[in-house]
């Protein structure tokens, strides 16, 4: 989904839209005409235009290399690219973080310096947590994110739902959300975490089988 703000002064939020837009669903004309479509209206005045997330990645607009971590304002700031977004336009796009575990990140930065700025006080030491397909875990000292990591949650979830034999009882008695189911699982994991996800997962078919967990909250 594309999303885009209209910024007064101090970042006080004038507008905001949203587009069933992506780097796999892009409007007649591209890039530039999903920047104009999203923007109709909001250019008369000239303002400064500035994007981040996968816009910027090796399959978005144009490539804009990662800083490396760790990484504040200032170091986002100093990577930012220009690109001719046609029409006498100018778009700056923000440069992802990456570190060296490897791990990488676009779009998360700046959501974590509009955290900072709207709660100053977690600059000197937070840890922000930013769910999604691929959950971030980022870890912020002095104004900077000193350290993350991804967590391919949502995917994961998506795939044992849909592709496997752990999702199938539950998609044909319908998923049912529990949260003593899920409070079980968190305790089992905590219990045995030297065993690792993946015979916990089946772990999970083994109750249904045996009736101590019912199909329709195993997933």
């Amino acid at each position: 989904t594309l999303r885009a703000w209209r910024l007064g002064e101090a970042g006080c939020v004038l507008g905001q839209r949203q587009q069933p837009w992506g780097l796999m669903h892009l409007p007649a004309g591209g890039f530039e005409a999903a920047l104009r479509g999203i923007t109709d209206g909001w250019l008369d005045d000239g303002v400064p235009l500035i994007a981040a997330g996968m816009v910027g990645s090796a399959q978005g607009w144009r490539e804009v290399p990662y800083v490396d971590c760790p990484a504040g304002a200032e170091a986002l700031a100093s990577g930012l690219l220009a690109i001719d977004a046609g029409a006498g336009l100018t778009l700056h796009v923000v440069p992802g973080v990456r570190h060296p575990r490897p791990d990488v990140m676009r779009g998360e930065e700046t959501q974590c310096l509009g955290a900072l700025a709207l709660q100053p006080a977690l600059a000197e030491r937070a840890t922000l947590l930013l769910p999604g397909t691929h959950s971030k875990w980022l870890r912020v000292a002095h104004g900077r994110i000193v350290d993350f990591q991804t967590y391919m949650t949502g995917e994961l979830y998506a795939l044992l739902r849909e592709h496997s034999i752990l999702g199938r009882p539950a998609r044909v008695a319908g998923p049912q959300a529990s949260d003593e189911a899920f409070d079980r699982g968190v305790a089992a994991l905590r219990g045995e975490p030297q065993a690792g996800l993946s015979p916990l997962l089946f772990g999970t078919r083994a109750l249904v089988l045996s009736g101590r967990l019912q199909a329709a909250q195993s997933l």
